[in-house]
């Protein structure tokens, strides 16, 4: 966003003290007049001592230009003010805790420019959610998994600049943004001026302060879906004029909400599952049900069942092989001990192999992998699976055990 190259530019000004000098520019110079307004009824008037800076940005500097004090009418009069055709020159009033600004150029200069700047609150009674929209995007349906889109008009219909409340955060003064269970890959675009993201319960919030007028909120995020179908649970946090969910004809459809039936309908050639709904109440629950969403494939089935399998093969024959080799010498060292028979354990490895007590023995390993049984239990029953397997050797070898 624009603003963020502006706070860099100011912000390096400021942490080097940097004031222009005039023979580093042209020699050529205008005025420059700001009036300050102030937009809250109750703080009218209320101007007088409001600090007011001008920065001026360009291709190899940003720094402070000047600086006044608005006067009792909420003026202040910048002279000399260097005319360079590729800079931008910034105007920042600062009111109650909170930056207003103004980006002009050098065509701007040697005029007045209002500033209106506005008292604090940091209550939600005056923010509306005009509109929201849930898309979904698209879907992955080897990994079931949708792509869904949010957007977010909110307006500001008071006179005072919303400023969250993060030192008593159990009153939840603050922007947020529900997301489903299991929600990832969340990424947020705003036209906010300035705030940061914050992870909060069951969703998302905006450290944003909110003057008057109308923003956008943007946010895409992956969701999981089981089966054919995906519910998705939305709390609503402001007072929302129009609340809208659609879906593409070709990737699923899209249940009633709150009792209205979904309509068809067809934008740029494209059919949708439409629904929509207005004069949502903050606190307001609904239940969003996607349903015929796609599957996996024939294809797609087997060639996730197939990695499976390969991986599972390879845990499980790393365990075989350790068990196995356990087992061998054990046997092999009962041999050894009654010195009956010195052959090598390969023949006994291979014959063991094929025998149900192998299942057994795997069985065991995935029982205790899952904590499905105490080590005690394991260590005892895995003991006699390798007694049984070194007796049924010595039995069909005709060997005493």
């Amino acid at each position: 966003m624009l603003f963020t190259r502006i706070a860099c530019c100011i912000g390096f000004a400021l942490s080097v003290s940097v004031f222009v000098q005039m023979d580093v520019y042209a020699q050529s110079t205008d005025t420059l007049a700001v009036q300050l307004e102030n937009g809250t009824l109750s703080d009218e008037g209320l101007v007088e001592g409001i600090d007011v800076t001008l920065h001026i940005i360009d291709q190899q500097n940003g720094a402070v230009l000047a600086s006044g004090i608005a006067d009792i009418y909420g003026r202040v009069d910048f002279n000399d003010i260097p005319i360079i055709d590729d800079a931008s020159y910034l105007i920042v009033a600062e009111y109650q805790g909170v930056s207003y600004h103004k980006l002009l150029n050098v065509t701007h200069l040697g005029k007045s420019h209002t500033l209106t700047v506005y008292g604090t609150t940091d209550l939600f009674d005056e923010i509306l959610i005009e509109e929201q929209s849930v898309i979904v995007g698209s879907a992955d349906s080897t990994n079931r998994l949708l792509t869904v889109y949010e957007r977010v008009t909110m307006v500001n219909y008071g006179d005072r600049t919303f400023v969250p409340d993060f030192d008593q955060p159990q009153n939840m003064q603050f922007l947020r943004f529900s997301l489903p269970r299991g929600a990832d890959n969340l990424q947020v675009e705003t036209t906010f001026e300035q705030g940061e993201i914050m992870t909060v319960d069951k969703g998302f919030a905006l450290t944003s302060r909110v003057p008057p007028g109308s923003y956008l909120v943007d946010y895409i995020y992956t969701v999981p879906y089981s089966d054919a179908s995906l519910e998705l649970n939305r709390s609503f946090t402001n007072r929302t004029d129009i609340f809208r969910v659609l879906i593409p004809a070709e990737l699923g459809s899209l249940g009633s909400v709150s009792g209205i039936v979904p309509s068809s309908v067809l934008i740029q050639g494209k059919e949708f599952d439409l629904v929509e709904t207005s004069n949502i109440s903050s606190g307001t629950k609904l239940n969003l049900v996607f349903n015929k969403l796609p599957e996996p494939t024939l294809l797609e089935n087997m060639k996730a069942h197939f990695d499976r399998v390969s991986q599972l093969g390879l845990v499980l024959g790393l365990i075989t092989s350790l068990l196995l080799l356990s087992l061998g010498i054990f046997a092999f060292g009962r041999i050894r001990r009654d010195g009956r028979n010195s052959r090598d354990i390969e023949p006994v490895l291979s014959d063991i192999a094929d025998r149900s007590l192998l299942q057994e023995i795997v069985h065991l390993e995935i029982l205790y992998r899952d904590q499905k049984i105490e080590w005690r239990k394991y260590r005892k029953d895995r003991q006699e699976i390798k007694l049984k397997l070194v007796e049924q050797y010595f039995a069909e070898e005709g060997l005493p055990s």
